[in-house]
């Protein structure tokens, strides 16, 4: 199902409050709104020298994801990927980690800050 302008300024608006009560004003944010070649509910690259991100909202979501609720919890997600960019980093360079290990302890934290910051 589409995504509307309206889908896509709720979720600026929840990145924005977000960006703003984790202090990431040394972020440069861009946002995106168009389709996603896999089923993400929302995508974020990075440049961490640079301090650059671009976010991307779906053009197109399942229609059972088309809550306002959802919405907000997938930008929720990005910022908290925001948030946690540079410590992803240096575990996937210093510590000889798989890409997967690191994936799964950052999804950890940010399912302990979803639970806590957002129920």
């Amino acid at each position: 199902m589409k995504t509307t302008k309206k889908d896509f300024e709720i979720f600026k608006e929840e990145c924005e409050k977000w960006i703003e009560k984790f202090g990431l004003k040394d972020w440069e944010v861009k946002y995106s709104h168009k389709f996603l070649d896999n089923k993400r509910a929302a995508e974020i690259v990075y440049n961490i020298a640079g301090r650059l991100a671009t976010i991307t909202f779906p053009a197109s979501i399942d229609k059972a994801d088309k809550t306002e609720d959802y919405i907000r919890s997938a930008a929720f997600e990005e910022i908290c990927h925001l948030l946690l960019a540079p410590t992803y980093n240096m575990m996937d360079k210093r510590y000889g980690l798989t890409e997967e290990e690191v994936n799964m302890e950052e999804h950890r934290i940010i399912r302990i800050l979803e639970n806590v910051l957002r129920k």
